[in-house]
């Protein structure tokens, strides 16, 4: 979008780093706290929120330290250089392998 108006471009690409880094961590904060919303208000209790806990902390750690990977095979390495790919393939595993509540109706 900022290729249609080059003055708003220059704007931003004459920004320092640490002003645009800390509107980075502003709108993933926002964005966290949004998704954090959704999976609350899914109904999943206690799963989602470990589903999306593990997700951003496996994802977050290995952005800081990314060293871990060196002692992961091979095949698995390319798939979690990335912090998104990471959290996302581990959010997905989760959700697919624990185990949801029985609902408990009054029969």
């Amino acid at each position: 979008m900022l290729g249609f108006i080059p003055k708003l471009g220059a704007l931003v690409a004459a920004m320092p780093a640490p002003a645009v880094g800390g509107g980075m961590v502003v709108a993933m904060a926002i964005l966290l706290g949004v998704g954090m919303r959704i999976a609350m208000r899914d109904g999943g209790g206690n799963r989602s929120l470990a589903i999306v806990g593990f997700a951003c902390v496996f994802g977050v750690g290995i952005q800081s330290v990314p060293e871990l990977l060196q002692h992961a095979p091979e095949w698995l390495q390319p798939l979690c250089k990335s912090a998104t790919s990471l959290g996302g393939g581990l959010a997905i595993l989760l959700h697919l392998a624990l185990p949801r509540a029985e609902p408990t109706g009054a029969d």
